[in-house]
């Protein structure tokens, strides 16, 4: 059986293209060098310093930015590294903070010093606690998007796009609830494909 790829909002198939090829001739990486100059410290003062490096920059076409098969991921990394950072105020601040509930100021009482370390302690804690809870986040989004690719990949792939119109369609239907021969703006279709995936609302 043979599958009808022209468009369906002019009738077109030479200006059709898939997806997939639009996104991988939409994305290119350029390797070049740089040149930098500055002001070096040696021993004998300050001496000028020119250099060259190589530098390797990606560039995406805006056609090929609107049609991404997922939302950008974001690493949790640096949350955690930030997270860490920040707790050692937190831990420096435990032991002598444990010893001044242990042996309260007489004049202070045994219930001050403890709603005063536990307050301290916790204005320690909450930067870090910040950090290591956006960490935590992102890994749950990153884990729904890895779940759903599969899925939204099958979609994304079998999807056309008209360069006559700007508008996606798929010639069939690759999924269940995916619209066959209905012309979409790209929004749309990465709408489509994201909701496949389970990850639409992210």
């Amino acid at each position: 059986m043979d599958i009808d790829i022209s468009c369906p909002a002019c009738g077109r198939m030479d200006w059709v293209q898939s997806v997939p090829a639009i996104r991988a001739t939409g994305v290119q990486t350029i390797t070049g060098t740089d040149y930098y100059s500055g002001v070096g410290l040696a021993s004998s003062g300050f001496i000028p310093v020119i250099g060259s490096a190589t530098i390797e920059r990606t560039q995406t076409s805006s056609l090929a930015r609107t049609l991404p098969l997922t939302p950008l991921q974001r690493t949790s990394g640096r949350p955690v590294m930030w997270g860490l950072i920040m707790a050692i105020p937190f831990l420096i601040a435990v032991a002598p903070l444990t010893i001044s509930v242990l042996r309260p100021q007489p004049d202070v009482g045994w219930g001050w010093t403890l709603v005063g370390a536990l307050f301290f302690l916790g204005a320690f804690a909450t930067p870090s606690a910040i950090a290591f809870a956006i960490a935590v986040h992102r890994i749950r989004l990153n884990n729904r998007i890895s779940r759903g690719l599969p899925t939204a990949r099958a979609v994304w792939s079998a999807g056309k796009y008209c360069h006559g119109c700007g508008l996606c369609f798929w010639p069939y239907s690759p999924a269940p609830n995916v619209p066959a021969r209905k012309a979409m703006p790209p929004n749309n279709f990465t709408w489509v494909v994201w909701n496949v995936g389970g990850y639409a609302n992210i």
